[in-house]
């Protein structure tokens, strides 16, 4: 009897690219500002994490709505003539008001699918801009979020668990397929930025296995296999880049060397 493992994965129903607003008039500032204040837009950074996505489904008219809920972060600097520049420094939670995603209906999904469905983002880029008022000591800001919202449900995939074949007598050595070398020495490069990346984890020990078990399957010819674990990994990591903004930095370089290992995969079988 064949043995499978059992993969979680999220298959997505549709995906849309949305913008975001928030607008906030008159926000106080502390310190002095003098006449002809400025603000550096290239020393200026903002960032924002997605801490979590609501999905409503309204059957009533077919449609999706979600809401997102982020953490912001900013350093504004601020240039003050005849005085030293100033950072200002914030952050807040913000709930953006619901959207409509146009991308698919729910009547255009299965019911039983239906019931599962939850939102995720990805790909948020955030945009400010913002005007001083020194005679006000205010500025007013408007952030805006360009964002890829997914609706996704769980499913379970089965792959075939690699097992050894066993003969009762020695076989000879085969030399494996260039395809399965370069592939699996794209895999490995992976797995080293993970260890040197994470530190010990549930998360590096769960990543780890995953490159493991596609390394496993593409030695056994079943590459459309290690793709789909390969993507569910991504998708795992991209969900913990999105609610984890203190890792990203990390998690940047691991999901770069696995998109380089996809392609060399792919190359590599035509």
């Amino acid at each position: 009897m064949a043995l499978f493992d059992r993969f979680k994965a999220d298959r997505v129903a549709c995906d849309e690219i949305i913008i975001l607003r928030d607008i906030e008039r008159g926000v106080p500032i502390q310190p002095e500002l003098p006449p002809g204040s400025t603000i550096d837009p290239d020393r200026t950074v903002v960032e924002a994490a997605i801490t979590e996505c609501k999905l409503r489904t309204d059957l009533a008219n077919d449609r999706f709505f979600f809401t997102a809920d982020a953490f912001i972060s900013k350093d504004i600097a601020v240039d003050r003539p005849g005085l030293p520049s100033v950072t200002l420094e914030y952050g807040f939670n913000i709930t953006f008001p619901e959207a409509m995603v146009a991308g698919c209906r729910p009547s255009q999904i299965q019911p039983d699918i239906l019931r599962r469905l939850r939102c995720q983002i990805y790909d948020i880029k955030a945009q400010e801009y913002l005007t001083l008022d020194p005679a006000a000591g205010t500025f007013d800001e408007t952030l805006i979020l360009t964002v890829t919202v997914k609706i996704v449900f769980e499913d379970q995939i089965l792959i075939p668990t690699p097992t050894p074949t066993v003969s009762p007598t020695v076989a000879p050595t085969v030399t494996p397929p260039i395809c399965v070398v370069v592939s699996t020495l794209a895999l490995e490069i992976v797995a080293g930025k993970i260890r040197a990346q994470i530190g010990p984890s549930a998360l590096r020990d769960q990543l780890l296995h995953s490159v493991a078990l596609a390394i496993k399957l593409l030695k056994m010819g079943l590459v459309q296999e290690a793709l789909v674990v390969l993507s569910a990994l991504t998708d795992n990591l991209q969900f913990v880049f999105n609610s984890a903004p203190f890792r990203r930095q990390a998690l940047s370089l691991i999901l770069g060397d696995i998109a380089v290992a996809r392609i060399e995969i792919v190359n590599a079988i035509r």
